[in-house]
């Protein structure tokens, strides 16, 4: 969502257990400004409970969640003199076109999606299936966890690519994630998105599966289902739920006809065991002499693991020596490309402050020391 303004409002979706009204008040607070629950506003405007207009069908419920978010955006008058405005939404509004067009075509809006991790919402499901002695009909099935899973993964793809910030609400303290949403708003300034002091890039040699950086990117091959060098390290130090979420993207791709990860493309997962809090798998190229669009596949490796780690709400990223092993892409043009792709897309990406290029051995470490300070 292109923000051509300072954004002025600030949209908190995510489900019923989020935190998102606690979470939405605070970050009021902090602004300050006035806090709106949609849901809250629905029944106003209705006369109804949402879970009533839900009943009496989605397309209901949909038309009364357009209605009312219109009416906000309109009170906001989308302009820079307006004040801050937090609202609070359920995470079905991603389901709603038009209510996600019209925040598309808005100006000077956060978008915030706040996410359970799926083992946390099916405990929550699970705990309440005790107490009322059943599950949601969608979950009767065979393996209702898995099925969950599915479906939850499949919705959290869908709050990624619409979302400005994604966090896993869980893992923090409502004030804490407060901060950090007023820290990233703040961030723009009343003329604009102006560019900000470009992000620190350090240079290491160490083990990326022991950095605490909030994302590692893994140098993956096409299948995702891990393989040696630092995919293998990574997948054995994450643990077996790294590879099972692999599959499930592999799956889903599979299915649509789609290769799991292309060369030059990156997708995310969790972290599981890992002390980062996510990995992005992207697939470097094989080198064929340079006659084959090598250097091009290598520079979208990292602009857009740059891009998604961005779009997540990751301030930190470590990256690997991608296709410098058995794939074969000479060392000293990969880290040139490596360097100069970062650099040039980290304007692009404000929310990124530290980029860490993570090398295996001595030689490549000299490299981008060299050609970071020559």
């Amino acid at each position: 969502m292109e923000k051509t303004t300072s954004p002025r409002m600030i949209l908190l979706m995510g489900p019923k257990h989020s935190g998102k009204t606690t979470i939405g008040r605070i970050l009021a607070a902090l602004l300050p400004g006035e806090f709106m629950d949609l849901d809250e506003l629905i029944e106003t405007q209705t006369g109804k409970s949402p879970r009533t207009l839900y009943q009496a069908g989605v397309s209901v419920f949909r038309n009364a969640e357009f209605k009312a978010l219109e009416s906000l955006l309109a009170r906001s008058g989308e302009g820079r003199k307006a004040p801050f405005r937090v609202i609070a939404a359920g995470g079905g509004i991603i389901d709603n076109p038009p209510a996600m067009d019209r925040l598309d075509q808005a100006e000077g809006i956060l978008l915030a999606s706040l996410e359970l991790t799926p083992e946390t919402a099916w405990e929550r499901i699970r705990r309440t299936a005790e107490k009322t002695g059943d599950l949601p009909p969608f979950l009767n099935t065979p393996d209702p966890q898995e099925t969950h899973r599915t479906l939850h993964e499949r919705r959290a793809w869908s709050y990624r690519g619409a979302a400005d910030m994604i966090i896993f609400t869980e893992q923090k303290k409502a004030e804490i994630i407060a901060r950090e949403i007023a820290d990233r708003l703040l961030r723009y300034t009343e003329e604009g998105n102006q560019e900000e002091p470009m992000a620190k890039i350090e240079i290491k040699q160490e083990d990326i599966t022991k950095l605490t950086v909030d994302v590692i990117v893994n140098a993956a091959n096409s299948s995702l289902l891990g393989g040696g060098g630092v995919d293998g390290a990574i997948h054995r130090a994450a643990g077996p739920e790294l590879l099972e979420a692999c599959r499930r993207i592999a799956g889903a791709r599979r299915k649509e006809g789609a290769e799991a990860c292309p060369a030059g493309e990156a997708v995310l997962t969790g972290a599981y065991r890992l002390p980062c809090k996510g990995v992005i798998h992207t697939v470097g190229p094989v080198w064929q002499g340079g006659r084959r669009g090598e250097s091009e596949l290598l520079a979208s490796c990292y602009r857009k693991s740059l891009f998604l780690a961005a779009k997540a709400g990751f301030s930190g990223i470590a990256f690997p020596n991608i296709s410098t092993g058995v794939y074969g892409f000479p060392k000293e043009g990969a880290a040139r490309i490596a360097l100069d792709t970062v650099q040039k897309t980290l304007p692009e990406t404000p929310g990124i402050q530290e980029v860490i290029f993570v090398c295996f051995d001595r030689e490549n470490y000299r490299l981008y020391l060299n050609l970071l300070n020559p």
